[in-house]
């Protein structure tokens, strides 16, 4: 049986996509004051800039309810622009 380079690729891709795979459990919860926002100095020299509890809320990056506390996922922001950023 031959197989053509096109059949071969999606075996490999398919079997690298289910290796790849990964699930992830929640381990802890951070409760009320055991979330900190961390306002510092940059270690890394420009590649992360730390903001504080309310620069992060008015800038729509962090929510929070009773009940829940969101991070927002989607804000990708350019690594060649300071733009957008807080």
């Amino acid at each position: 049986m031959k197989l053509s380079v096109t059949s071969v690729f999606l075996v490999l891709a398919y079997a690298s996509a289910s290796v790849l795979a990964q699930t992830y459990t929640q381990t802890s919860s951070a409760v009320g004051s055991a979330f900190t926002f961390e306002a510092i100095a940059d270690p890394t020299a420009g590649f992360v800039i730390y903001g504080d509890e309310a620069t992060a809320q008015s800038a729509g990056l962090v929510s929070s309810t009773s009940f829940t506390f969101t991070l927002d996922p989607a804000c990708i922001l350019s690594s060649h622009s300071y733009e957008n950023r807080h």
